[in-house]
Parts: C-alpha cells; structure tokens; sequence
C-alpha cells in the first residue's frame, strides 16, 4: 500500500543514469524502470569518467551506482557527485544485502540504497523517488539558507550605517561644546557689561580684564575710542590719534602703547582706520613707531605680538579698537584668538545699544535649544530603528518556520490525497451507475479538481518567492499550443453559450519558451476571460512585433473593471469583490501567478478595460525567453515588518454547478 501512495505520488519525467556494474544488471535494471511506466529511458555507462562527462552534457535527475566500476570504486563516484552544486539524487546499488555498507553510503552523501536481489519496478522507484525529495529538500534549505545569510548581511550593513550615524553625532556634540563654551563666556561678558552700563570707564574696565582672561595668549589689553565730533567729551577728543580708556597688564614702562594709535602712520590706528583686523608681529611695530624721538626708541620695548580688531556700532559704526599682547611668544595669536577678539569688541559694541545684545544672545540660545532638540530626536530615531531591527530580525526567522511548515503541510496533508480522490473518482466514473450516483460522483471530481487547481496555485506561488520555480525552455508552435488549449476550455465556453475565437497572425510560428508555463498562463487568462463573461465572446489574438518579439491578446466582452480596481487586479489573493456573498469564485492567485511566470519568461503583462464593456489582457514576449528571476509584490518586499497571517482556503461548495 505505501509503494502505490509512492506512485501515485511521483513524477513520472525523471531520467535516470545508472553507472557501473555489467551489462547484465545494467539490462535489468533499465528493463525494470521500463516496466515502472517511466517516461524517460534509463541512461547507461560503465565508468566513472562516463558517467561524469554525460553529467556534464545532458541533465539527469537520478542516478543508480553499482557496486563495480571499471574505472575506480563506486564510492570515488559517489564523493565527485555529492560535491556539485546542483547534484542528482544519488542511489546506491550493492550486490549483496549489507545494512553497515549502506548507513556508510548514506553518511558519504547517498540518498538511498538497495540490493541487487531486491530490484522490481515499484522499489526501484520508491527509492528513486525517496532519494530525489531529499535531495530537492536539501537544495531548499541550501537556497533558504542563503537569504538568510543575505538578510542577515543587509543588517550588518544597517548597523554599520547606524554606527557612522553615531560617530557624527559624536563630533557635532564636541563642536557644540566648544560654541556653548564660547557663548558661555561672552554671556558672562554680556552680565557684567550689563550691570555697568551706568558706568563706561568701569564698563570699559570690566571688559578688558575678562577678555585677558578669556584668551590665554593675552598678558596685556587695552581699548582705544575715537569720537571726532565730540569735543567735550573727556574720553573722546576731536584728534587723529584714538584715546586710551582702559588697560590692564602694562607693567612694562619701556613700551608706549599710545605711539601706535595714530591714524595715518600708528599700526594700532591703521586697524582702524581700515577696519581689518591683523595679529601684528614685533617687526611690524617697530617700522610703524617711527614717531618717536631717538632718545624714546632706545628705551622703546616692543611687544612679541599684538592682536588687535576694530570695533564697531550697528548704530555708531566704528567707534574704537581692541588690542591684546604678549611679551614673550612671537607665535602667539592664531586665527581662532582672532575670531575670538573680534566677537568680544561686537560685543563692546553692542554693550552701547544693550536691547540688541539681548536679542542677538536670545537667538543663540534658542539654535542651541534647536539644536539640543534635534540631537535628542535623533538619538530616538537610532534607539527606534535598532529596537526595528532586533524585532525584524525576529519576524524573519519566525516568517521562514512559517513558510516551511506551511509548504510540508500542504505537500503531505493535501495534495497527496486529494490525487487519490479524485482518482478514485474516475474509477468510480467508469461504473455501471444510475443517474443520481453518477452526478454525486461528477460533483465530488469536479470539487477535488478545483481544490487541486487551488493547492497547486499556492505552492506555484511559494516556489516563486522562494525562487524555486525552473523554467524549461524547448521550441513550440504557439499556434498549436493556443489551439489545443482552446480546445480544452471550449465546453466550458459552449455551457454559457459564448463564442471563443482564436486570431493567429504569425509569419513564424516557432518561439523558445516553457510550454508548460506559458500553457498555464493562457488558461489563466481565458478561465477569467470566460468566467466574467456572461454573452458575446472571447478572442484570442496572436501577432508578432518585430522579429523577435510576439503579442497574446486575450479579449473578452465580460462584465469589465473599474478604473480605480485596475492597479489592484494582480496583486496575490485580491478580488474586485471581496464579499462572502460574491457572484464569482476564486481565490485571487491566477492572475498574480501570471504575471510573475510572464516576468519570469521575459516579458510583461498590461490590461485595459472599460466598465460594462469587456476587458483586454495583453502580453509582450520575446521570441527566445530569457528566464529572469519573478520581482516580488511591494506588499512583501518593501514593508519593513510583513505580518505572517494565516491562508485560509474557501470551502467547497456541496453543489457546485458544473
């Protein structure tokens, strides 16, 4: 009983090759799978480098090696086999019954062994069969586990992204923790400035000792007004020289820094009078003291550098200047103590107008709060999307035990014996039955043919999103390809009385493709064709574009879709009506199913359709197919967490019309 669940169960299309032994047992053997009813003649060689050159020639599903071969040990045979990528399913043949030899066998890679005694044709093909599901089986979880390996390096890659991420955080965090230091300091200025308004000799004072104190280069400062239209002012005197309001660090007697204010000649002046800020070395001030008498130059001390900016009013304009120094260090002063002197003499300036300072420090403080803000959603965003991955990766592992058990339970549990109902269902046929037996039988096929169609559409489906599904290319004649499948469908057209026509306009009719295929492509079609059609006719149009590209037309004055439906009409599972009282069955995989097997074959699929007035589905291919792998549906390869929900298969009605 289970050798005959095992054939119904197999294919009947597997070539076997069968390697070594002699010509006797090679005889026999063949005659044995002759007599299984098998489609392909077995396929003999009598060594190892035979066997392995036809390998490399023709492709064969299986192959039998016996005990002896004239060129090595059936064993060299079996290790050169089991390395190939795509290796057959491999069967061993001993001469004698030894259970040890055969568990080594199977350790080295075999799918299945048996005894030279125990050859007839339904073991010879239970254990051809056995060993070719598990070596299809291995295949699978080699090709399942290599999108693993693929997802799991797209994570990689993502984290990766995520750490480059966090570096750039982490240097916009240190940028801005050397500008809040600097906004730190000129606020403390900008109190102090604030508290003295009152007082300008103090205020001048209080502003000098802090920027020393700000940059570590300064040993001395001073500040320098000039106001030539008021000539009463104390500090500010109608001269060509700047006045000097505050000082802090001159201990040395020796330097003058009043002779470097004129404005015509005086470094100090010519900053601003040019209003461009300069660091001036020792070498700079000694040419431009040349004001001084012989006596004041021999006892002159010339600093090492001066930085010196220019101050200026947005109101006023340019009122003074601000100078630091040092002693000793020639070097010192850099363009960042520049940058740095120039904001303290702006905000020298603005201490004048106080109500902009405030504003101008207000804004600042809420960039920076900006910004602070920013960091913080961004670190949100980096928590999120690594919380994402984690949940991601869990979601794909738990989606592969999913499909895996999902595709062995529709294999084993359904597939397997609805083939015996529905065989059964023939033999029943075949019976001397009244009329009302004979239409109880009639349903009971019909129903487990469609529930068959619907069990194959979903594991068609499943191999093509595993990538699975091999594609046969030979030459075929479209034109007898569409008439024959025609034909197959014309009853069904003829019950509700609709014309089906077939339209051939082919100078050549030979194209490379999958028959197979391309046959399920067009009964997918025409079964819509005429199942949504209720009067008129279906026209099946066949011309060619080019030399090497041909059109299928199928046209139909059925009951049409709706403008806004037409993006929706092939994606998986998807029906225009979606009620539970719908006029018409199915289950929403043809269509889907067509277009990834048009894809697969080169080509595309378009549709055009007018509500009321029929419908066109039109397919492009090339004259030779150029197999591509299917493009999965957005729905599945864009969401970055798919939900796993569970199939469930309409039920049959008990009546269905036929």
């Amino acid at each position: 009983m289970l050798i005959k669940s095992v054939r119904v169960e197999m294919k009947f299309d597997i070539k076997l090759l069968v390697a070594g032994g002699s010509t006797v047992d090679r005889t026999l053997i063949c005659q044995s799978w002759d007599l299984a009813g098998m489609d392909f003649p077995a396929v003999e060689t009598e060594s190892r480098a035979m066997a392995i050159a036809t390998l490399k020639t023709d492709h064969f599903d299986a192959v039998l090696i016996l005990w002896s071969l004239i060129d090595g040990n059936s064993l060299s045979l079996l290790e050169a086999l089991r390395d190939q990528p795509k290796a057959p399913a491999i069967v061993m043949l001993m001469a004698e019954s030894n259970q040890r030899q055969g568990w080594e066998w199977l350790e080295q890679g075999a799918g299945e062994y048996l005894t030279y005694d125990e050859i007839t044709p339904d073991l010879l093909c239970q254990k051809i069969w056995s060993a070719l599901r598990l070596t299809h089986a291995l295949h699978g979880g080699r090709a399942m586990n290599l999108q693993i390996e693929q997802v799991l390096a797209d994570n990689g890659r993502l984290n990766q992204v995520v750490q480059d991420t966090e570096k750039v955080r982490n240097r916009v965090v240190m940028s801005l923790g050397r500008n809040q230091h600097q906004l730190h300091t000129l606020q403390r200025l900008t109190n102090l400035l604030n508290q003295r308004l009152t007082n300008l000799p103090g205020l001048f004072q209080t502003m000098i000792d802090e920027v020393c104190a700000a940059i570590p280069d300064g040993q001395f400062g001073a500040i320098a007004l000039h106001n030539p239209n008021d000539s009463n002012s104390p500090l500010f005197s109608p001269q060509k020289n700047l006045n000097l309001v505050a000082t802090t660090g001159l201990t040395r007697s020796g330097f003058n820094i009043e002779s470097t204010f004129n404005l015509e000649n005086g470094a100090i002046g010519q900053v601003f009078s040019t209003g461009k800020s300069a660091v001036l070395r020792s070498v700079d001030l000694a040419l431009n003291s040349n004001q001084l008498t012989d006596d004041q130059l021999a006892i002159q001390t010339v600093p090492s550098a001066l930085c010196v900016v220019a101050i200026e009013s947005p109101q006023a304009g340019r009122i003074g200047v601000l100078a630091l120094g040092n002693w000793d260090d020639g070097a010192a002063f850099d363009e960042e103590d520049l940058r740095l002197l120039i904001a303290f003499s702006e905000q020298a300036a603005i201490a004048i107008d106080n109500a902009k300072l405030i504003n101008a420090l207000e804004e600042r403080e809420e960039r920076l709060a900006f910004q602070n803000t920013l960091l913080s959603q961004q670190n949100q965003e980096l928590e999120s999307q690594r919380q994402q991955i984690q949940i991601q990766n869990l979601k794909l592992r738990e989606a592969a035990q999913v499909k895996s058990h999902f595709l062995a339970t529709m294999s084993h549990e359904l597939r397997t014996p609805m083939n015996a109902i529905i065989g059964f269902s023939q033999l029943l046929q075949r019976q001397k039955l009244n009329e009302f037996q004979l239409d109880m039988v009639g349903r009971i096929f019909n129903n487990g043919k469609n529930l068959l169609g619907l069990i194959n559409d979903i594991l068609t489906l499943s191999k093509i999103e595993a990538g699975r599904l091999d594609m046969k290319l030979e030459k075929i004649n479209l034109s007898s390809l569409l008439k024959v499948t025609i034909d197959g469908l014309r009853s069904l057209s003829e019950q509700k009385g609709i014309n089906l026509v077939m339209q051939a306009q082919l100078s050549n009719n030979i194209i490379v493709t999958d028959r197979t295929r391309l046959r399920q492509v067009i009964i997918n079609l025409l079964s819509n064709a005429v199942k949504f059609t209720d009067s008129g006719s279906v026209t099946v149009e066949a011309k060619q574009v080019g030399e090497d590209r041909i059109t299928i037309i199928v046209r139909d004055t059925g009951i049409g879709i709706e403008p806004q439906n037409i993006r929706y009409i092939f994606e998986e599972f998807r029906q225009i009506d979606q009620s539970t009282t719908r006029r018409h069955s199915g289950t929403g995989l043809g269509l889907a199913i067509t277009k990834w097997l048009i894809q697969m074959m080169g080509g595309h699929i378009t549709v055009t359709s007018q509500l009321g007035k029929g419908s066109a589905f039109r397919i492009d291919l090339p004259r030779i197919a150029i197999i591509k792998p299917a493009t999965p549906p957005p729905s599945q390869a864009s969401l970055p967490q798919p939900k796993i929900a569970p199939i469930v298969l309409p039920m049959i009605s008990p009546s269905p019309p036929f």
